[in-house]
């Protein structure tokens, strides 16, 4: 049933009686979607044509004896957490 003036929408219920409303769960399902199909296709070109400049940018971040990288006052660096495992240690971060 709509409400005066506005649109009309439709609720699930699911376990323990709560209602969502259809649209933020088509929403959600829809971003779900997105990202995986943004992870199938970086899946697939560090299979092919990024597997060699991937590598060779590896080889790079690892000969470096020195690493800088943005990081904010107070928290860990998006940047060295991405590239964590793959540091060899010993090296100057700044």
């Amino acid at each position: 049933m709509a409400a005066a003036g506005g649109p009309s929408r439709k609720f699930k219920t699911i376990d323990g009686g709560k209602r969502l409303s259809r649209l933020p769960v088509a929403s959600a399902l829809r971003t779900l979607d997105l990202e995986c199909e943004g992870l199938t296709l970086l899946r697939e070109a560090l299979s092919g044509p990024m597997a060699a400049p991937f590598g060779a940018a590896l080889r790079l971040l690892r000969a470096a004896p020195v690493l800088a990288y943005p990081a904010p006052e107070g928290g860990d660096s998006l940047a060295r957490a991405i590239v964590a495992t793959h540091l060899p240690g010993g090296q100057t971060e700044i």
